[in-house]
């Protein structure tokens, strides 16, 4: 178990009182094989096995949470209809895919925005401004950002 007991216990106290509609964690992942096949991702993933059991672990704290794990390789297709070329990654969709992607273990720091996103989603909201929120309705072309995190 990666998350301690008493960790549990106050996830799932948030989760019951933060959570409002369901959230899929759509994780991709890559097994572990001494099989090395052509044309894939043949480095191992160093990560991909604890964050499949912490996105488990979580998914375990409130039925508003599921996981759906999927193999990088083996649903490659999927994998890019998610937009996914890297691992591990876990896809946090609600109602619709808001396009929120996290890629690596969210692990240390990144777990509590892990949890944020998961509380965003499931709320169909986010704490952002009216101000922001209406500076961003005014972009009027296709925007990436991607947020790096580290606690360093």
């Amino acid at each position: 178990m990666l998350i301690k007991e008493e960790d549990r216990k106050v996830l799932k106290d948030l989760f019951e009182k933060e959570l409002k509609e369901p959230v899929k964690l759509v994780m991709f992942t890559q097994k572990k094989s001494a099989l090395i096949v052509p044309e894939t991702v043949t480095v191992p993933c160093e990560w991909c096995e604890q964050t499949e059991m912490m996105v488990q672990e979580v998914a375990e704290l409130s039925e508003k949470i599921t996981a759906d794990i999927h193999d990088f390789v083996g649903e490659a297709e999927l994998a890019k209809q998610y937009g996914i070329d890297k691992i591990p990654a876990i896809a946090v969709v609600g109602e619709k895919d808001y396009g929120i992607r996290l890629y690596g273990i969210p692990a240390g720091y990144e777990f509590g925005s892990f949890i944020e996103v998961i509380i965003d989603v499931s709320k169909r909201n986010t704490i952002l401004s009216p101000a922001t929120k209406e500076r961003l309705k005014a972009i009027d072309k296709e925007v990436h950002i991607q947020v790096f995190i580290t606690p360093t």
